[in-house]
């Protein structure tokens, strides 16, 4: 069933032309950036974008220059984890053999120091559930953050379903942010 929702998102959500991704993700990061648990967070572990993902190249660029300081997840396909790394710049970023846009080094930041988390996803549902890629890299993450840390969904907003199937280890979102709302999901 999960398959089916993530294959039908996904198909929505490549049919977006790049103008439009831009656009919407314009307005993405001016609600993301309002956002009280945004604006008190000190060090946040945010999404490097691909594809046709919710784009955070210029929020990750805006976030340093307020003076957060930003990490970005390193996959570790064979411990199916996800380790924080500082960055001080997109330029300490890179395109990895995988595809995904990742630290060039590593430059670790413990879980405990992070007190916001921006996550991506396919689809998302108002309970604050989401269907990511189907690895289970971010909900195996944010299962170990401490209790405290804000995880926050970006997503498109044709990419919000009434409903999507659930399972015990899927991790919920604080909230989640589209280009027309901030959906509270506490």
């Amino acid at each position: 069933m999960k398959e089916l929702v993530r294959m039908k998102h996904l198909q929505l959500r490549n049919s977006l032309s790049e103008d439009e991704i831009s656009r919407k993700s314009d307005e993405i990061e001016k609600r993301l950036f309002f956002l009280p648990e945004f604006k008190k967070s000190n060090v946040m572990l945010f999404y490097a974008s691909f594809g046709k993902e919710v784009e955070t190249g210029k929020m990750i660029e805006r976030a340093l220059a307020e003076g957060k300081n930003v990490c970005v997840p390193v996959t570790s396909f064979k411990e199916k984890t996800l380790v924080a790394s500082s960055i001080k710049g997109l330029s300490d970023l890179e395109k990895k053999p995988s595809g995904l846009i990742e630290p060039r080094e590593i430059n670790s930041c413990p879980l405990e120091k992070i007190d916001l988390i921006v996550v991506p996803g396919i689809v998302f549902d108002g309970g604050g559930y989401r269907i990511g890629y189907g690895g289970g890299f971010y909900d195996r993450l944010l299962r170990k953050a401490p209790r405290g840390t804000v995880a926050i969904g970006l997503c498109f907003e044709q990419n919000i379903a009434k409903n999507i199937p659930k399972q015990s280890h899927d991790a919920k979102m604080n909230k989640i942010v589209t280009e027309e709302r901030v959906i509270e999901c506490d």
